[in-house]
């Protein structure tokens, strides 16, 4: 019964076969996505009021309507933006001469942009920006102030490698989720880069289970699953693609009113979901 006009029509990445649609109410998405991020990423001194550029899918998809409404709540204007289709970079094999031209046509048009506008703030997923920074010169990195990284899984080394040697002047901020659960923020920066991730609770919960659907403990892997409440979505044990370590909530998770149990350096269970395919996105 809810007002159409209020509704934000969103669709999934395809990753796992035929993209998925569904609509929010747009309160429940501004309070999923952008209003989370932007929560955290203040308590982190992300810079505000920068020109973004994003690079994802747009049209229905989540992460392309998260972009926007993220760089409007940390006081910027609507971001710049290369627009890719997730659908057809997933049916190329990766190095392959289609999805090699695909990305060499991604990164020209990103290159445009930084080279003939002032950005600041940079949103994609790790593959796009380890290519990007592969032709960005040591000055262009160093201007970057501000990254969120999404989408896709990342790993400590190449956290690390973005946070120590490609952009070492930014703040860099990683998410995880997915369209119908929402996003999930880290919020603060390990030593070692493993990924530590909490939701936005309390309608949105995370656990971790072993194979025999029983609870993980506390630095026990198994299978994430997921729960949300709200008026746009019942989801009740929502078994996600990925595995992931079970941690309880950390002091600084606390201390931004983040309670409940995360989950740290989730990654694809590939043989879990056979028609599987990752590209870019």
């Amino acid at each position: 019964n809810a007002d159409k006009r209020s509704l934000v029509l969103c669709e999934t990445g395809g990753t796992t076969g035929r993209s998925k649609v569904t609509a929010y109410a747009r309160e429940d998405f501004m309070n999923a996505f952008p209003r989370f991020y932007g929560w955290v990423a203040r308590r982190r001194d992300f810079p505000e009021g920068l020109n973004w550029l994003f690079i994802g899918p747009t049209g229905p998809h989540i992460i392309g309507r998260a972009a926007v409404e993220i760089a409007r709540e940390m006081g910027s204007m609507e971001p710049f933006t290369i627009d890719f289709d997730p659908q057809w970079i997933k049916k190329q094999v990766a190095g392959s001469a289609g999805f090699v031209r695909y990305r060499e046509h991604l990164l020209e048009q990103a290159m445009v942009v930084l080279e003939t506008q002032k950005i600041e703030a940079l949103f994609a997923t790790p593959p796009i920006w380890a290519s990007l920074a592969g032709r960005m010169t040591a000055e262009e990195r160093l201007a970057i102030k501000g990254i969120h990284i999404g989408g896709m899984t990342m790993t400590a080394e190449q956290y690390r490698r973005f946070c120590e040697e490609l952009f070492p002047k930014a703040v860099i901020i990683p998410g995880y989720g997915n369209t119908l659960f929402g996003l999930c923020m880290e919020v603060e920066r390990h030593a070692d880069y493993h990924i530590d991730y909490f939701s936005p609770g309390p309608r949105h919960l995370l656990r971790v289970r072993r194979e025999d659907g029983t609870g993980a403990d506390y630095g026990e892997e198994g299978r994430v699953v997921c729960t949300r409440l709200d008026e746009s979505f019942l989801i009740v044990n929502f078994v996600e693609r990925d595995r992931a370590v079970r941690i309880p909530a950390s002091e600084t998770a606390k201390s931004l009113g983040l309670h409940l149990d995360g989950v740290r350096d989730p990654r694809p269970l590939a043989e879990a979901v056979p028609t599987m395919r990752e590209g870019l996105y």
